[in-house]
């Protein structure tokens, strides 16, 4: 008879190394409970589940692993001002992100919201114009998840009307 000692080990292995994901699983999986939370604080956000993602292992004990993402998203704004007309627009922007994975977990540390794209769908020719200028124009740079939050919420009380 055999003993069962090895073939107990070998199956031990292969169980545990199943149940342990990849760095590129974890930031992905990061990525998209990230691309949620940014949607559930901004429903007028929408970004699309086509993205680019990059995870590079680093010489640094602070941070072994660098990800990089890269998002498109619309979001739309409507109102109308006390003073003048209604109006609504569409904006493409591009999100340029990198993440540091440091004690156990994954944090922004750079990138940049950049305004690629824009449709005026109602508005008058000073909105037209407003808009216009937006796009092209150097991406905002941000150096944490606070400031990615924020970036949003001043692009909506920027058009914020009561």
């Amino acid at each position: 008879m055999k003993p069962l000692f090895p073939l107990v080990l070998i199956l031990g292995a292969v169980v545990f190394s199943g149940c342990k994901s990849s760095p590129v699983d974890d930031y992905t999986e990061f990525v998209e409970d990230e691309m949620k939370r940014l949607m559930g604080s901004h429903p007028e956000l929408i970004i699309d589940s086509n993205y680019k993602l990059d995870v590079q292992q680093t010489e640094s004990l602070v941070s072994p692993l660098l990800g990089e993402c890269t998002l498109s998203a619309t979001t739309t704004y409507e109102g109308t001002p006390k003073d003048g007309e209604a109006f609504a627009f569409d904006l493409e922007l591009k999100l340029d992100l990198t993440h540091a994975y440091q004690d156990e977990k994954w944090v922004l540390t750079a990138g940049t919201v950049g305004i690629v794209g824009a449709e005026v769908l109602r508005g008058n020719s000073f909105v037209r114009r407003s808009v216009n200028n937006l796009v092209g124009g150097q991406p905002i740079p941000i150096t944490n998840s606070k400031e990615l939050d924020a970036n949003f919420t001043v692009l909506v009380e920027m058009w914020a009307t009561d």
